[in-house]
Order: C-alpha cells, then sequence, then structure tokens
C-alpha cells in the first residue's frame, strides 16, 4: 500500500503523491577534521560533542496519473520544512528539497511515475506534539528522554535581576524584569523577546543559553522569581 510524508503539515497524498519506500532509520556522522600530524599518526578532531553532519535522505515517491505537477512542484519547493514520515509519525525533522527535480519529466504525459525525493535533514528529529510545558515556582529537575542535546524555549515572570541555574554551573542572567512583563528565552534561535514574542530583550541578558542534555537536568534560579515555564523541545539522534 501507497504511503505519506507530511510538509509543514500538509499531506503528500491530498496532492497525488505518494510514499513507496521510507529512507532507512539512521543516525547522522560527527562532524570534524582530520588533522596531520608530523611524524605520528593522523588524528581526527570532532568539532563538539553534539556537532553532526546533516543527513541525507531519498525518499522513493510516486505521483498519480493525472497529478497537477504545478502543484506538486509548489508543495516541495526547497525551503526548510517541518516533515513527518508515515513510518515514524510521532517525530518531525527539518529539512528541504536536496536537488532540483526535473517534474516535467517525472510526470510526462501526467501517467503514474515513480522518482527519488532527495531530502537533506537536520541531524536531529523531535516529538511532533511537543506535549505540556513543564512549570517551576522553586528549584527542580526535568528528565529528557531523547537522545539528543535540546534547546527549550524558556518563560520567566518575576521581578527585578534572576540568575537561571543550570547543570548546577552554568548560569543565564536577566536584568530589570517587570512584574506582568514576563520574558521569553528561545535557546535554539538564541534570542529572548517580551511574552508576545514582539520586542527583542536579548540585550537584558547575558550567559550561556540553558540546554537539556538526555538525563536529568537541574534547573535553580535566584531572584525574585514567580514561575519559570520550560518547553523541552525535546530531540533524538538520526532519522
Amino acid at each position: 500500500m501507497a504511503d505519506w510524508m507530511m510538509l509543514d503539515g500538509r499531506n503528500s497524498r491530498d496532492i497525488g503523491l505518494y510514499v513507496l519506500e521510507y529512507p532507512p532509520l539512521c543516525v547522522p556522522r560527527r562532524r570534524g577534521a582530520n588533522l596531520s600530524v608530523r611524524g605520528g599518526a593522523d588524528m581526527w578532531l570532532y568539532d563538539g560533542p553534539w556537532a553532526y553532519e546533516d543527513m541525507l535522505l531519498d525518499v522513493k515517491c510516486y505521483a498519480r496519473a493525472g497529478a497537477d505537477w504545478e502543484a506538486i512542484a509548489a508543495y516541495l519547493t526547497p525551503d526548510a520544512r517541518e516533515i513527518i514520515f508515515g513510518d515514524q509519525p510521532q517525530y518531525a525533522l527539518t529539512g528541504k528539497c536536496d536537488e532540483a527535480l526535473e517534474l516535467k519529466r517525472v510526470l510526462r504525459e501526467r501517467q503514474a511515475r515513480a522518482f527519488t525525493l532527495p531530502l537533506r535533514c537536520a541531524p536531529f528529529k523531535r516529538l511532533a506534539s511537543p506535549g505540556l510545558a513543564v512549570t517551576l515556582t522553586a528549584a527542580g529537575s526535568i528528565e529528557h528522554p531523547g537522545t539528543a542535546r535540546s534547546y527549550p524555549l524558556i518563560e520567566v515572570t518575576g521581578t527585578g535581576d534572576v540568575d537561571i541555574i543550570t547543570h548546577a554551573t552554568q548560569h543565564f542572567t536577566i536584568s530589570g524584569l517587570e512584574s506582568g512583563a514576563p520574558i521569553l528565552i528561545d535557546s535554539g534561535a538564541m534570542i529572548c523577546t517580551n511574552g508576545a514574542g514582539t520586542a527583542d530583550w536579548s540585550a537584558r541578558t547575558a550567559g550561556d543559553y540553558p540546554y537539556l542534555d538526555p538525563g536529568a537536568n537541574t534547573i535553580s534560579f535566584t531572584g525574585n522569581v514567580t514561575q519559570i515555564k520550560i518547553t523541552p523541545r525535546f530531540q533524538w539522534l538520526g532519522r
């Protein structure tokens, strides 16, 4: 039976595009460089603990007879998209078409034809439905069930100067919080905004953006904090 994928929430079957074969489950390569050592063996130096190459995934597809190639071309634009495959609907990837597709050739005479869709995807997958945020009013811990570092969205409500401490040693400071005016810390984008997301408040902050590693993550804070609301954005390595 033909299967499906979703790009930015739209099912491929809606435009007559079906998946014949999903890409294999895989993990990406660590990113690094080879260092030549004079008089000794070469060394491979990794860029960091969570530095990985993009994944190149081939999806075998076919378009039904009479499908509108212009609609399919619009669906497969090379922009970065959220991708959900039907064999793992609980997870989402971020990726895009890696090469130009000659759709007029693929859909010649609008007959049903099979073709390979090359996708370049980020090395981590996340939950398609993020789940509930965690609210802390005192020091606590978040258990990360995934296998890759994640970068949460954190909303802080309080007054005055605040210091958020993660992993017992990493500090992220916020200056001049006002009552009823929370700040949003987007660790993935490395930006801080007002609660509505309409004004950049990054200049009020300093330190390392908080992250969550697989396993237990301690979180504490100092200052007059009413609450911290954390959307974890758990991640898993590979497809």
